[in-house]
């Protein structure tokens, strides 16, 4: 409680006099327990209550604090420089608060503080930038090597305003941590792993480069096998397309270019006479994959556009595969 100040009343009668003494509360004297953002002033009159504030408050608002977020978030550690211009707290209206507070009772500083974005706002940005992701739909990509499925990734990004009051908060109290957890917003992609996954049941890349042709399924190599390519001139078409027909001993309808020579728009029936071996599964219009006796081709740039594959492996690619079955050429 507070403190008593003495009174004395002196009163002159004719007989004789008195003295009475008088209790009453001293008004620049705060009761015992009071704190101001974590700084014991319980007790003390006005002057000492400003020191021991603005020297709390001082050294506090220096601190260099550390940002950090939860594992599922990154498990990130920001180091935050110390606040510019410093933190100034209304230390007289803090002490005017202190003064009106009963027993124990516990004074926050958050309204009595200016410059809050001036000097807390580059330390939120600085965490911004370090945590602050967008979110990442699954998709494919083909290249060198075959294809690649870019994962999803989960977007986050800072809730500043609620950061931001979290540092002041940790700055506005000598005796707090130095720890502040980075509140985010946590957004989802609109194509997951899972879902691309689900969508290619079967993928297959060839790589003009490797001479290799890969089977995925459900995004995971499943199959390499070894194939021709087309020759320079009659390169391969590059490109996403996918499987437009599937036949079993195909008939060639001879193209009419200048390479079928005498052949141009005859249809050759399956035999010896025949180059597509076994199976034929078309893409790209005109281009195709099929078997070929030509054992030597395979592993060069060899055709005129189509892929060429041994005939066990081209049987075995057309018990895999469906119309439909995306095709990636790189």
């Amino acid at each position: 409680m507070k403190r008593c100040r003495l009174t004395a009343i002196f009163v002159v009668a004719a007989i004789g006099g008195t003295v009475a003494v008088g209790c009453g509360d001293d008004p620049d004297q705060i009761d015992d327990g009071v704190e101001v953002a974590g700084i014991d002033v319980g007790g003390m009159r006005s002057p000492e209550a400003k020191g021991a504030i603005r020297v709390g408050l001082e050294h506090s608002t220096q601190r260099r604090l550390t940002a950090f977020t939860s594992k599922q978030d990154g498990d990130q550690r920001i180091a935050l420089p110390r606040p510019k211009p410093p933190l100034k707290f209304d230390v007289d209206t803090l002490v005017k608060k202190a003064l009106r507070a009963g027993p124990d009772e516990r004074i926050a500083t958050r309204d009595d503080v200016s410059g809050v974005h001036a000097s807390i706002g580059p330390l939120v940005q600085r965490v911004r930038e370090a945590v602050d992701t967008p979110a990442r739909d699954a998709r494919i990509a083909a290249g060198g090597g075959g294809v690649s499925e870019l994962t999803s990734r989960r977007g986050v990004s800072v809730l500043g305003e609620r950061l931001e009051a979290a540092v002041l908060a940790l700055l506005a109290r000598p005796r707090s941590g130095d720890e502040v957890e980075v509140p985010v917003k946590i957004t989802e992609p609109e194509v997951t792993t899972r879902e691309l996954a689900k969508e290619y049941p079967q993928l297959v890349s060839i790589d003009r480069a490797t001479f290799t042709l890969r089977l995925y399924d459900h995004l995971k190599l499943a199959q390499k096998y070894t194939i021709a390519v087309g020759a320079s001139g009659y390169d391969t078409p590059a490109g996403r397309y996918e499987i437009e027909s599937k036949q079993v001993d195909p008939v060639w309808s001879v193209p009419n270019s200048d390479w079928t020579g005498d052949l141009a728009g005859a249809v050759i029936p399956p035999g010896p006479s025949n180059p597509l071996k076994a199976r034929w599964m078309g893409f790209a219009g005109a281009a195709g994959i099929h078997g070929t006796d030509d054992a030597a081709s395979l592993g060069t740039a060899a055709s005129h556009g189509c892929i060429r594959m041994a005939v066990p492996d081209v049987v075995d690619l057309y018990e895999r595969v469906s119309v439909g079955t995306p095709v990636y050429v790189s």
